[in-house]
């Protein structure tokens, strides 16, 4: 049956149109902010997400001149919240009650059923101990090409990386900035370099337009491994310190979704990335 709330969900769905939700919570931004913040995808697509959050309620769009500026409008969050969340918070405020209880009088806490390993392995409550604890972005993908190959094509940031990029890129100690009009800049410094195996970049500075906190990137490391697996190779992009909690985490593992899952396999695969075409006059 369907439910008022539908396209609510809908619009939340998406990873991209949470991003677009941060960025408003902010303040209003105008159209061509928020497309700005998504580098790696074209106003097209942008103002197609805009259209979605829009369409569910959760952004306000006024004209302000030549400009759209748009703003958050929480009110279907919080009838989500009165629908879906606060008829079920009782029944953990009491466990989580009860944990205290037990706590605080030194007794050990009781398990659930749910949480008691039927055969002696790991219980719930650890596995998801180890997930919070392992939250850095991840991408992964397998290509024909070989090591070397792939290795090469990594090193060749400009082939699939969009942006101004000034610096070399492909050895150790060498350090490179990397710029994306006033959203983003960032500066690294290659501190591992393994031939056909294994690069890591210590970011010494960073800045984000778009959220609060514009160092969210400084001292973040973004590693690159590669092995063979089978008759292919397999390509690991982890960037250490970008977790759920940053304010960025939506956007950039968003943005880095597309850089090397898709630009980056491609220059490995291909000889060609996608990074977005420089701005005119940039």
């Amino acid at each position: 049956m369907p439910d008022d709330l539908d396209p609510v969900w809908k619009a939340l769905s998406d990873p991209t149109r949470r991003a677009i939700l941060d960025l408003v919570r902010q303040g209003p931004r105008r159209t061509t902010e928020i497309v700005d913040a998504f580098p790696h995808l074209s106003r097209f697509g942008v103002m197609k997400h805009i259209e979605v959050l829009r369409d569910a309620g959760l952004i306000n769009t006024r004209e302000a001149g030549r400009q759209r500026v748009n703003s958050l409008n929480a009110v279907p969050i919080r009838q989500i919240y009165e629908r879906w969340v606060s008829r079920y918070e009782g029944f953990w405020a009491d466990k989580l009650l009860r944990l205290q209880e037990d706590v605080e009088a030194g007794r050990a806490p009781k398990r659930e059923p749910q949480d008691q390993p039927e055969d002696g392995g790991e219980t719930l409550t650890e596995t998801r101990r180890e997930t919070m604890n392992d939250q850095n972005f991840t991408a992964t993908f397998t290509v024909d090409q070989t090591p070397e190959e792939a290795f090469a094509a990594i090193n060749n940031v400009r082939g699939w990386w969009s942006g101004e990029i000034e610096g070399g890129t492909d050895k150790l100690g060498d350090e490179f900035t990397y710029r994306y009009k006033d959203v983003h800049y960032s500066k690294q410094k290659i501190t591992q370099l393994i031939p056909g195996k294994k690069v890591v970049w210590l970011v010494l500075d960073g800045y984000l337009g778009f959220v609060e906190d514009k160092t969210e990137w400084k001292d973040t490391q973004i590693t690159f491994e590669v092995s063979k697996n089978g008759d292919n190779t397999e390509v690991r992009f982890t960037h250490v310190g970008l977790v759920p909690e940053y304010e960025c985490f939506n956007a950039c593992s968003n943005a880095w979704g597309f850089y090397i899952n898709r630009s980056l396999r491609s220059l490995i695969a291909t000889g060609k990335g996608e990074p977005n075409k420089k701005e005119k006059g940039g």
